[in-house]
């Protein structure tokens, strides 16, 4: 029984390592981001830096998805994301909103202001990838009537910053 007992505590000591250890290297970029709420039609995150002070960005969507593996094509992502403009990290944020379109949002998390560093609403979709050490979006728009067009919609591709 006191081998038993031993293991156990040991085995609590490494797991209390091990998360303290994880928090540590969390905040090694100086900050953290948590869902705060999550409902149908709006969501809201908090950032909280390492130096205590924390700013709160709001979403006109449902972020609860992004929480989990609920699906193969999830409603909503949060991604913390490093770049070489952006070391200690961004934080990328896409998710439907209205009946079809799909927004991109990149949250610099150091910064003090409310406002997104980059925001985007595609028509249909958006998507990012890392490319150069650089965010590559790519998203849908109509296409205009002065372009000749094949389809009634185009794919955008920027670089952020």
């Amino acid at each position: 029984m006191l081998a038993l007992s031993t293991r156990k505590k040991i085995l609590q000591m490494s797991c209390g390592l091990f998360v303290a250890l994880l928090s540590t290297f969390v905040y090694a970029v100086d900050w953290a981001w948590q869902l705060e709420h999550s409902d149908l039609y709006d969501s809201l995150i908090s950032i909280n830096r390492a130096d205590g002070s924390h700013t709160t960005h709001e979403f006109s969507c449902d972020l609860g998805d992004a929480l989990g593996k609920v699906s193969d094509e999830p409603a909503a992502t949060v991604d913390r994301v490093i770049t070489h403009s952006k070391p200690n990290g961004i934080l990328i944020v896409s998710c439907f909103v209205g009946a079809h379109s799909e927004q991109l949002v990149i949250i610099d998390p150091l910064s003090e202001k409310q406002a997104p560093a980059f925001k985007i609403v595609g028509s249909y979709f958006v998507d990012w990838s890392i490319d150069a050490g650089q965010v590559l979006i790519r998203y849908d728009v109509p296409c205009e009537s002065d372009n000749v067009c094949e389809t009634p919609f185009i794919t955008v591709e920027q670089q952020w910053p």
